[in-house]
């Protein structure tokens, strides 16, 4: 998946996609957040949409998540109580992410997560640069 491609959700894994963009960009330090931001995201569009549900990874100043879908309401941030069985997903996401937001597509909306790519744990190499040797 390159940062320009917007896939249509399938049977095929989100986390899979991300997985593979991750190892792709040397973003192996920011798998376990992205994977759970989309997987939040997606299961949003899963549970209050209809039709086809899209998934766009973006790596530029940082890895922006982009998930698709036909609704046209926009998600809320809730404040669920420690006993309520739902409401956490955006929490997460806003807890994992610098930023997200939704924006109106001509096909519903577009729900939106930023990661700072400053953000990867610093045990992650940089891009390009052979791992250390522990002695």
């Amino acid at each position: 998946m390159t940062s320009t491609d917007k896939v249509t959700l399938g049977k095929r894994s989100n986390t899979r996609e991300v997985s593979d963009s991750a190892v792709e960009w040397d973003l192996e330090g920011l798998q376990d957040p992205t994977q759970l931001i989309v997987s939040e995201l997606v299961t949003n569009a899963v549970r209050h949409s209809t039709g086809p549900i899209g998934l766009r990874l973006i790596q530029h100043q940082a890895l922006t998540c982009e998930v698709f879908d036909a609704d046209v309401s926009c998600p809320r941030l809730r404040h669920p109580r420690p006993t309520d069985e739902n409401g956490r997903g955006l929490f997460l996401v806003s807890q994992l992410s610098a930023r997200w937001g939704t924006r109106p597509v001509s096909e519903g909306k577009v729900v939106w997560a930023e990661i700072d790519l400053d953000s990867a744990p610093s045990h992650a190499r940089a891009p390009g640069t052979l791992p250390t040797r522990k002695e």
